[in-house]
């Protein structure tokens, strides 16, 4: 059985299952989706404004890319 085609963009192999919408995806849909969410999150909760000052610290383990996403935002709002 071949593997599965990303059920976003249709041309890379699917490498996860989201738990969340149960599809099967490439590692850079993941990404793009990822941090749209975690974009939308922010944007959408009004979390910060400009001018807040924010501390971000990651320790490494699986929160660690979350939190480096976030911070990169931070940078754009």
């Amino acid at each position: 059985m071949a593997p599965a085609s990303c059920a976003l963009c249709q041309n890379a192999k699917a490498i996860l299952k989201r738990p969340k919408t149960g599809q099967q995806i490439c590692k850079d849909c993941f990404f793009l989706v990822f941090e749209t969410e975690v974009h939308h999150t922010i944007t959408q909760a009004n979390l910060f404004k400009p001018g807040d000052r924010v501390a971000i610290g990651a320790s490494g383990g699986k929160g660690a890319y979350g939190v480096h996403i976030a911070g990169g935002m931070l940078l754009n709002i």
